[in-house]
């Protein structure tokens, strides 16, 4: 085609050939300007469908003006003025022509230096940021997309292709969509892909540009994708010397394996590139004994540091620590270079840690968590060097600890053995008392060093913390319930109030102390912390169920009481308990907090005490049966980006599911006794049911009780527990399934989980009690009635007649002994072991359990969490508004 005529285009001579067609040099006789002409193969776009996709998706691309994207010219067909008589036109797009070399060939001749490898990084990022701000996703990011002009620039090629090569032939005309060493797991499976997937390509990119080369081997495609599906790449630092920390974190970031896990946006990606400090080398190479030491040398003082290791050869590595110091204790001190800044933390010994803040001198953290053991609580580490974390006896069910503005008294709001809410205060390093007369309040935060501020439904109250004097501050207008004070400006001039309206929506609202009122600034937003006196972030609700669904901020008008300009998204599905604000202006983040995959694990009970994950899915706590021999495991699962639910028999012996149905609103599910016929609730057209049908025939159901969805089944298939409603609020009543005979148990309350003695005659269950559940067990014959306060959750051990429940919030599973011989007893309480939010059940020996949670309760054997905390952060913010 060289010396030929393509529309008004004078090819000049050939680029490049890949697997999207041939490139050439061309001179826009029209325009007098020299282009690059991209010619797809005529077969390529052979039906209508494969046309209208492609001029889509390069016109989209052609709509790019950015600095770093190479700008497309035209997109048009046409056929060489050499070409024979009938050639077929062929598709071709005419974009900038870049006078440079390709990434793909700077890298050939050895790996960058960090400030240019940092640069480019940066450049590629700022244009996918431009490109995701317009819902354009790459796909195909690589080193040999990004061309370096003379100057050096970074510039992405070939926008608008991905898509169309994705759904034509052209990925049979050369290499694979995505090139293979550079898929996101999530593309590797042929998953639906977001911008994440760039995020995760340009991390391959980062890594080629600092180590030299691909983060992710193999001699062959399979062998590359089983190891970005199943392999972590080897920490830059292992294979260069002087990577600072924060940049081996960054690109270990973007190469999360789950997307929830990466940078969500190219913003976030550019923040962190900027504040990174390339002088700051070696840290995460540093070995100990003590998994601690990392901790210790991000909080120690600089003299301590030098008593440590003066005496050693790593004197060196001691100088670029002080460096890494250097940076924390400027958050402590007068800040002399004042911009945004962050510094991750790793709090040694601690899981799954949420509902952090900081003192105001920025001396401690307090958070709630777990340790490896799986207790519980309310935990603090001083930030003093110590590394020692300070466990809250008794903090077992506390929630949002906040300090006092002098630091002195810590405030938290705990469950009572009543189910209410109640306030705790106490030093930081002592016991906590009771405030007298909060019961019932909602969360709260300090107004004073002597008062805090709650809201009991519709009334706000300032409250002292001495001796429980309650002074009321106003009262919620009609139509308008209280719920969360969330946070308190620095100036105590005003708080951050969730109101609920009459259709139980969450609204941000502003109390303003001067004035005795409150607006709402943000509808369907909860939980509104201040950063500084500029801005105010919140979490954006669900309007219809009230979960929290994206965290955002916004600049605020504190003389108007209200806020201005856009949301600044600051992540999706990123829940409130996962960030805190300290001492006016840091952030803190826990990334532990959100991960929310649902888990079904093995427990043994007695010996070692260890979970083991038996399969990961999206279930819900009331769905988990396991059968009798302990070789099948029953549950419903949530069907990914769809209202459907599928029930799943999961071998446990060969590891293998096995779809049963699939359908709309499958609420609850259960075997009957000899496994071969299903029982399950459903909403049919807005009719709650339970229905049955034969495992192999599931289609052939019959209709056992029209009216509920959440029941539970006799051992030998004769009694139905029907928590009667939509959602079990209208009693308890027995179906005999033999003689169709109904009976009522119980009416007027709320009932749930129900489990059978193996004889039938007793029925344990849940009734909820004000705020907490009580567990109810019942004789069928004599109507005799045992409570057990706070219990929830029952599940029946027939082989070792015992009687498991979790308490009323599910984080501790306990056991009781039944015996029957002379007249119902029942034993002592023992506390089996502390889990997560879950439902339990025999699996196949006496001491193992089955139980489902969230993931956010079940790592307890996992890695250290880690805070990502963040200095200026109201900075960071500000860079954002030239985009909102």
């Amino acid at each position: 085609m060289v010396g030929s005529t393509l529309s008004h285009y004078h090819i000049l001579k050939q680029l490049g050939r890949g697997g999207m067609g041939i490139v050439y040099k061309a001179e826009d006789t029209k325009l007098d300007r020299i282009v690059a002409i991209k010619v797809l193969p005529s077969a390529a776009l052979a039906s209508e469908d494969d046309k209208a996709r492609f001029y889509r998706e390069a016109k989209a691309a052609a709509k790019l003006h950015h600095p770093n994207i190479a700008s497309v010219f035209e997109i048009d067909e046409a056929v060489p003025s050499d070409a024979p008589h009938g050639t077929e036109a062929s598709p071709f797009i005419a974009m900038e022509f870049i006078e440079g070399h390709t990434l793909e060939d700077q890298i050939k001749e050895g790996p960058l230096n960090l400030e240019e490898a940092v640069r480019i990084a940066s450049e590629i990022a700022e244009g996918l940021k431009a490109a995701h701000a317009k819902d354009i996703v790459h796909r195909d990011i690589k080193a040999a997309n990004v061309m370096l002009d003379l100057e050096g620039r970074a510039k992405i090629l070939d926008f608008g292709l991905a898509l169309t090569a994705q759904s034509t032939k052209l990925t049979r005309m050369g290499s694979t969509l995505g090139t293979v060493a550079y898929m996101s797991p999530e593309q590797a499976r042929g998953e639906e892909v977001d911008a994440r997937t760039d995020i995760w390509a340009l991390g391959v990119t980062m890594h080629e540009m600092i180590a030299g080369t691909h983060p992710f081997g193999g001699d062959y495609e399979q062998a590359v994708v089983y190891s970005i599906m199943n392999e972590d790449p080897q920490p830059l630092t292992a294979v260069r010397t002087g990577i600072p920390m924060g940049l081996e974190w960054i690109v270990s970031k973007c190469l999360s394996k789950q997307t929830k896990d990466r940078y969500q946006n190219a913003n976030d990606l550019l923040v962190d590139l900027r504040n990174v400090d390339l002088n700051d080398a070696g840290i995460s190479r540093i070995r100990t004994t003590d998994q601690s030491m990392r901790m210790r040398a991000a909080t120690s003082s600089p003299l301590q540091l030098i008593e440590k290791i003066k005496n050693t050869w790593l004197i060196i590595i001691g100088a670029i620590i002080l460096t890494f110091v250097g940076t924390f204790f400027a958050i402590n001190s007068t800040d002399v270079n004042p911009g945004y800044r962050s510094l991750p933390l790793s709090i040694p010994g601690i899981r799954q840690l949420e509902d952090i803040t900081m003192s105001p001198d920025k001396s401690r953290i307090v958070f709630q968590g777990a340790d490896s053991t799986g207790r519980f609580g309310m935990y603090e580490l001083p930030l003093d060097g110590s590394d020692k974390v300070l466990y809250y006896e008794g903090s077992r069910e506390a929630v949002w600890p906040r300090y006092s503005p002098n630091g002195r008294l810590l405030i938290h709001s705990q469950f009572d053995e009543l189910g209410y809410r109640r306030y705790e205060v106490g030093k930081p390093t002592g016991t906590g008392r009771d405030i007298p007369g909060t019961q019932g309040m909602v969360i709260g935060d300090w107004l004073s060093d002597e008062h805090i501020v709650s809201t009991r439904e519709d009334s706000l109250f300032s409250i002292s913390v001495t001796d429980g004097t309650a002074n009321l501050l106003t009262v919620a207008e009609p139509g308008h319930r209280f719920g969360v004070v969330s946070d308190v400006s620095t100036d105590q001039n005003f708080a951050l109030l969730e109101v609920l309206d009459d259709e139980n929506r969450k609204n941000q609202a502003l109390f303003d102390f001067e004035k005795g009122d409150y607006k709402i600034i943000e509808p369907n937003a909860t939980w509104g912390k201040f950063v500084g006196d500029e801005f105010i972030m919140f979490s954006k609700t669900d309007p219809t169920t009230g979960a929290e669904i994206s965290q955002n901020a916004r600049r605020f008008d504190r003389k108007r009481r209200e806020l201005t300009g856009s949301p600044i998204p600051l992540g999706e599905n990123q829940p409130s308990y996962a960030y805190g604000i300290g001492a006016g202006t840091t952030m803190l983040h826990s990334p532990s907090a959100t991960s929310q995959e649902t888990v079904i694990l093995k427990r043994d009970l007695d010996a070692s005490g260890r979970s083991s994950v038996i399969v990961s899915a999206d279930i819900e706590n009331w769905d988990i049966r396991v059968s009798r021999d302990g070789s099948s495991l029953l549950y419903a699962e949530q069907v990914p980006n769809s209202e459907l639910r599928k029930i799943v028999v999961w071998d446990l012996d060969t590891g293998t599911p096995r779809t049963v149905i699939q359908a709309d609103s499958i609420m609850q599910v259960v075997w009957s006794s000899n496994e071969r016929r299903l029982y399950y609730g459903r909403i049919s057209d807005g009719v709650s049911q339970i229905v049955e049908a034969p495992v192999n025939r599931p289609q052939a159901l019959d209709t056992v009780f029209v009216g509920a969805h959440y029941f539970g089944l006799s051992p030998d298939n004769r009694l139905l527990a029907i928590h009667d409603g939509p959602r079990g609020q209208d009693g308890l009543k027995i179906k005999n399934l033999e003689s169709q005979e109904e009976f009522i148990v119980e009416s007027g309350q709320v009932h749930r989980y129900s489990s059978f003695s193996e004889d039938g005659r007793y029925i344990a269950y849940s009734r909820r009690t004000n705020a907490r559940w009580d567990l109810l067990i019942r004789d069928l014959v004599n109507g005799d009635e045992h409570i057990i306060e706070d219990g929830s959750s029952p599940e029946w051990d027939h082989l070792n007649n015992k009687l498991y429940y979790s308490d009323t919030h599910g984080l501790v599973l306990y056991s009781v002994s039944v015996t029957t011989d002379q007249g119902f007893q029942l034993g002592p309480a023992v506390d089996v072991f502390p889990t997560g939010r879950g439902s339990y059940f025999r699996i196949d020996a006496p001491n193992n359990m089955a139980y489902g949670a969230t993931g956010r309760y079940t790592d307890f054997a996992g890695p250290d969490s880690r805070i990502n905390m963040w200095e200026n952060f109201d900075d960071y913010l500000r860079t954002r508004l030239v985009d909102h």
